[in-house]
């Protein structure tokens, strides 16, 4: 494709090198910035030639492997725009929150000399992005979606000048790959694509060459790694190497004991080479097995016991509980496990210790290759192929082996396939398949039967469209239709028909409705509830569910209390699904005298429990009250996060197997949370499109307190970066009630409030002294920190006011 951006200042590339500062000064970006990405000096060879092919406003699709510098290329055609168009906005659309949270960080360091404000915005976060000040909008694919609607119906999309899509492969994966899709169908139907320069970058994947076709890009593909990858695969002892079309015999390690054995032989082979090991393991439970197991049997000492102790405390204070022996004992042998019954604290933590150097292995589930970057000496997969078939895609495996080499520390990256049960010849024929393609996920039909179609995609992508007016006539609703991405895999006919099907269901949920228009032309009108499901963001059979809860909480739910309301608001979909009536009995005859009302409030009763547990209640009573009584359950956990509970004193009071099915963990625990919050940020959304402008207000600010887990008083200050809900109670109590008296309080105070919220067991001597990533971390650095960030909280609030007309 040669499609890009009309009226783009043309500059000519081909006389350029290799030198990354050459090449920031050409975008018209001060040498500051250059400075700024360190030891980055040179670009690789096709790092230049992909940037030649965008950087006259071309959209771009590049595929890359993992880890091979693809972001730097978007950054710097980001720098481009910035640049030389200065009242230009630009929007950098990312899978995952924790990946936002980080390019949120990175972006702002290498933007401070431009002066180019940078924001995150993910579900729990609220806001949408681009409506305040920021020219950097860094966003989910749901946030994204949502700033193109509202940015049309206010008639600002001219002001967007880039979009940067990372991992844009993800298109193809079912719940993000559908706001990713609609966001760029909008744009594509209604012109834009002339205007604002699209960047697309993704792992090696099929089907890209669509991909680009569809978007009108140039295509550039790549194999290129800066570290060589070497793929292994152990079998009884045997250790093969994968030459790209057979495996070969390599040698031979010691296998008594089976595939463990070798595990831990290819573990201490990499740390005696001085490197560090990243196991990838089938789940949760088997990560925290084999990480003790290897910490007990390796005959690698860490280099620095000292570091990981000191690791140890710091993994303690965030937890706010001492670690269990387990943990413990791993940690301070330089191993420990990285999955998703973590919280982000916790993850962070050890990603530091990773990435410092004080722990030497990690074993992790999936997650940690798609959504952090933490490169391995040598990557284990170990057990994740079954006797028939692997329990991973394809592209999960590159994603994961890709994570082998570190660039300027060794010349290879080895990946090792370690396994029991499946033979050789299967994982062969795994290697040696291709790609899986990109399929999208606005209509999906098993086996090509209608019956078996889901298009609720279609649907979302219909309604709001048809809510902010980007198309409401049938002819514009067919572009629309045909300026998807599906529309290049689907045949027409196919797409028509299941189009005409969504937008019959949409009228007969009462979401649409057709009228003529004086001129005889009929167009498609939302009803009030489908404006409202439209802004929620959420299916639109989930969103009349709660757009008919919203309409009756008002009447009959006290909204000062926030776990009624929180009860009626929650689906059952949640991870508190009650197990066992007598320990439920038990707990619930725990509940704090005060508390005892609200389960009254919601219909929830101890006599149910009594009933069920002697079993007088029929199956379907049964079937009933668990539904209620965990969605009860869940709720009051939310209650407690609301009056500053520790996640770890709910864990160890709700979450035992007894009570829930496998129990919950802290890191299931916050994810919750964060969902919970995105929730009530959908709903007030909806609320407020609604015209129920003292319930959208109730849950704005419901949504902030549940996203920090907080009191009310307390929200101000959780607003600073960096700030815990500890700190910010002691500050609270000490007179600091705000951000703006904060910001005048002396540094001693702050620091004082720091060393007082710090759990018993972590405090030396009165004070707070780690010994992480090579420098000293002290109460005093975050006093320091949070005063910093409260000062440019200030700071970017002057700067708004200035902003208004």
């Amino acid at each position: 494709g040669e499609g890009g951006v009309e009226g783009h200042h043309r500059q000519d590339t081909s006389g350029m090198g290799n030198q990354l500062e050459a090449w920031i000064r050409l975008a018209g970006a001060p040498a500051a910035v250059a400075r700024r990405y360190g030891k980055v000096k040179v670009l690789h060879e096709w790092q230049k030639s992909a940037l030649q092919c965008a950087w006259n406003g071309e959209h771009l699709v590049c595929a890359a492997p993992t880890s091979g510098g693809k972001s730097l290329v978007a950054e710097v055609l980001l720098l481009r725009q910035l640049a030389t168009k200065p009242r230009s906005k630009a929007m950098i659309v990312l899978p995952y929150v924790s990946i936002v949270q980080e390019k949120e960080k990175h972006l702002k360091y290498i933007l401070k000399p431009m002066c180019a404000k940078v924001q995150a915005h993910h579900g729990a976060s609220g806001g949408t992005p681009l409506v305040g000040g920021e020219r950097v909008a860094v966003c989910t694919g749901e946030k994204a979606n949502a700033a193109i609607n509202s940015l049309s119906e206010e008639g600002r999309l001219q002001e967007l000048s880039m979009i940067f899509v990372d991992e844009i492969h993800m298109l193809g994966e079912n719940g993000r790959g559908i706001a990713l899709e609609a966001m760029l169908t909008k744009l594509k139907c209604l012109g834009m694509l002339q205007h604002v320069q699209v960047v697309g970058m993704s792992a090696t994947i099929g089907g890209v060459e669509v991909l680009a076709k569809w978007l009108d890009a140039a295509l550039f593909l790549t194999n290129f790694r800066p570290v060589v990858l070497r793929q292994h695969v152990q079998r009884d002892g045997d250790i093969f190497r994968w030459d790209g079309k057979r495996l070969l015999l390599d040698r031979k390690i010691d296998s008594d004991g089976g595939g463990f054995a070798c595990l831990n032989k290819l573990c201490e082979e990499a740390l005696q080479q001085g490197g560090q090991v990243l196991v990838f393991c089938g789940s949760r439970r088997h990560c925290e097995t084999c990480a003790a197991k290897i910490a007990l049997s390796s005959n690698i000492s860490p280099p620095d016991v000292g570091a990981c102790q000191a690791l140890l405390h710091e993994l303690e204070t965030s937890m706010r509980t001492p670690a269990s022996d387990v943990l413990a004992s791993a940690i301070q042998s330089g191993v420990a496990w990285h999955h998703a019954g973590l919280t982000t604290q916790e993850r962070n933590c050890i990603e530091q210790g990773y990435r410092s150097g004080i722990l030497k292995i990690i074993f992790a589930t999936s997650t940690l290759a798609a959504g952090v970057n933490l490169p391995a000496n040598r990557v284990i997969l170990y057990c994740l192929f079954r006797a028939k078939a692997p329990v991973l895609s394809k592209s999960q495996y590159c994603q994961m082996v890709g994570r082998a080499g570190r660039t300027g520390l060794c010349k290879y990256g080895d990946a090792y396939i370690v396994e029991d049960f499946a033979s050789v010849e299967n994982v062969h024929q795994f290697l040696g398949r291709p790609m899986e393609k990109i399929a999208s996920q606005m209509v999906i039909q098993e086996n090509g039967s209608k019956e078996n179609r889901n298009y609720n995609g279609i649907s979302r992508l219909l309604l709001e469209s048809i809510s902010s007016k980007i198309a409401r006539e049938p002819g514009r609703l067919e572009k629309l239709v045909r300026s998807t991405f599906v529309f290049h895999q689907l045949p027409w006919e196919t797409l028509e028909d299941t189009a005409s099907a969504a937008l019959q269901d949409l009228k007969h949920a009462g979401l649409v409705a057709g009228q003529i228009l004086p001129n005889g032309i009929g167009v498609w009108n939302c009803t009030r509830m489908g404006i409202a499901v439209s802004k929620s963001g959420l299916p639109y059979q989930e969103g009349i569910r709660l757009f008919k809860v919203l309409g009756s909480v008002g009447k009959c739910v006290h909204l000062d209390k926030p776990a009624v309301l929180l009860f009626h608001l929650l689906t059952d979909d949640h991870p508190f699904q009650i197990q066992s009536w007598p320990e439920w009995g038990r707990a619930f005859s725990r509940l704090p005298e005060e508390d005892v009302p609200l389960a009254a409030d919601v219909g929830v009763s101890e006599a149910d429990i009594f009933s069920c547990q002697a079993g007088y209640a029929s199956a379907e009573a049964q079937r009933t009250r668990v539904l209620k009584h965990s969605r009860f359950l869940a709720a009051y956990v939310l209650h407690l996060l609301l009056k500053e509970v520790q996640i770890n004193v709910i864990e160890a009071s709700f979450s035992r197997p007894g009570i829930v099915a496998g129990g919950v963990s802290r890191g299931s625990l916050q994810r919750f949370q964060q969902d919970s919050a995105t929730l009530l940020a959908m709903a007030a959304s909806m609320a407020g499109a609604a015209g129920w402008w003292l319930l959208e207000s109730h849950l704005s600010g419901l949504r902030e307190r549940l996203a920090a887990g907080v009191r009310p008083e307390l929200v101000d200050l959780m607003r600073i970066e960096g700030m815990t809900g500890d700190i910010a109670r002691k500050l609270y109590e000490s007179g600091y009630r705000n951000v703006h008296e904060l910001v005048k309080a002396p540094l001693t105070k702050v620091e004082s409030a720091a060393l007082a919220s710090l759990p018993r067991g972590v405090r030396v001597n009165g004070k707070r002294s780690l010994e992480v990533l090579g420098s000293t971390y002290k109460t005093r650095k975050l006093a320091e920190s949070l005063l910093q960030h409260a000062r440019e909280l200030i700071v970017e609030e002057v700067w708004s006011l200035q902003m208004v007309p």
